[in-house]
Parts: C-alpha cells; structure tokens; sequence
C-alpha cells in the first residue's frame, strides 16, 4: 500500500490509519486519492470517513458526502450509518435516530446499527426497556460480536463485585 496508487488500497489504508487514531495520516492518503480520481466513489467514501474521524467543521462534510453517496446510490446500511454518526457528531441525536431506525428497516440484525441506535438511545435518555429492547436484538443477533462479550464482561464484574459487597 506505501507506494501503490489504487484506490481500494488507500482506501483500505485510510481504514486502517483511522482505527490507527491516525486521522492526520488518513487525510493524507485521501488527498493522494483525490489526486488519482476526485470523483470515485470510494474517494467520497474515503473523504467522508476522513471527516468523521477528525471531527469539528469536518464533520459537515462527512453529512454532505453520505447524503450524496445515499442520493446516487441509494440508501444502504454502511451510508445510513455513517450519516447518521456524522448527525450524532453535529448534535443532531434525533435526526440521527430516524437514520439508524431506517437502517434497521433495511438490516434488522445488523450490529453495528444496532449498536449505533443503542448509543443514540443513551445519548436521547430513552427509558432503560428501549435501550434494553436493542441489546437484546444484539445479543440474538450476534452473540460473539466484541461489542456483545464487552457487555457480557461488564455484567459478570458487576455481579461479582455486588455480590462481594451484600457479603459484606
């Protein structure tokens, strides 16, 4: 990926330097990107992430990026997600919602929109059923998922140091 010039492949870098919390870096590669083919898909797709990860003014342009992505291409999982994030970043939780809720609409099992609606919950204040009603659906859905053992990891400490402390 260093010195190649393919798009799938700085696109696949640019994933990486952001799960990296290198969002410098991937803003880079997206800029050689930009130099190879402004207009690809996977070039907005790339910006938009960009955007998402260095947050601030950015994020506006990772909402405009995933609104013309959905526009173009119609809406899908991955764009409905990503809009809706880029909402969440901007503070706009229950325009977000209605995207992850449309999201659900297309994929009923999808984890990472359900885990996305789980956050907008919280975030909302929605009663603990709400919220519980999605982990659930999760928990069904993909039972071996990271996010699902985390929160199973977190339910086993909590039991355990409740019941160390009525011992007490």
């Amino acid at each position: 990926v260093r010195n190649n010039k393919s798009l799938p492949q700085l696109a696949m870098a640019v994933q990486i330097l952001i799960a990296m919390d290198r969002a410098d870096l991937a803003a880079k590669k997206h800029a050689t990107m930009q130099k190879v083919d402004d207009d690809a898909t996977i070039t907005l797709l790339a910006g938009a992430w960009v955007a998402l990860a260095q947050g601030g003014d950015a994020v506006s342009d990772a909402v405009q990026s995933f609104q013309e992505l959905a526009e173009r291409f119609g809406g899908s999982l991955p764009l409905l997600n990503g809009h809706a994030s880029a909402l969440m970043l901007q503070g706009k939780v229950s325009e977000a919602e209605k995207k992850f809720i449309d999201a659900i609409g297309m994929g009923a099992n999808d984890p990472d929109t359900l885990i996305n609606l789980i956050a907008c919950a919280q975030h909302l204040g929605k009663p603990k059923e709400y919220v519980d009603r999605y982990i659930s659906q999760l928990k069904r859905a993909a039972p071996k998922h990271p996010y699902v053992l985390g929160l199973e990891a977190v339910d086993r400490v909590f039991d355990r140091v409740q019941g160390s402390a009525e011992h007490k």
